[in-house]
């Protein structure tokens, strides 16, 4: 819940994307963990792009650069911070590909990502408790 206030300072539209990943993960639907797994992903995606919406530079033979490029970018940091930057960048790639599971390739385990959903907003509050510093 520490994680609404933080996206509503960005647009408050993001915490009913939040909202809605945990409804659907609840639900009834049989389609639900898709349903879940694509609002988390798109959460990600527009908090990212929201919060570097220019194109930054990237190494094209790096899978996530772009994603990995952004969470350097707004997590700055000195140089003995830069390990710890280039992990939470690894992780929350790593994030948006179990979402895209769930999302494209039918996964069924919603325990599992009932966990990956947690984890991955965890990231997502470590990026932009930074922001706050």
């Amino acid at each position: 819940e520490e994680l609404d206030p933080l996206l509503a300072k960005i647009d408050p539209d993001l915490v009913g994307k939040r909202r809605g990943a945990w409804m659907a993960l609840d639900g009834t639907n049989p389609d639900r963990l898709a349903h879940a797994a694509g609002s988390q992903k798109n959460l990600l995606l527009q908090v990212l792009r929201t919060l570097v919406p220019d194109e930054p530079d990237v190494d094209p033979t790096e899978r996530g650069s772009k994603i990995k490029a952004r969470i350097k970018q707004i997590m700055g940091g000195s140089e003995s911070e830069a390990e710890h930057f280039q992990a939470v960048a690894e992780a929350v790639f790593t994030a948006y590909n179990v979402y895209n599971k769930y999302d494209h390739t039918n996964q069924k385990n919603a325990r599992a990502l009932r966990g990956h959903i947690h984890s991955g907003e965890a990231l997502l509050y470590m990026v932009l408790i930074r922001l706050e510093d």
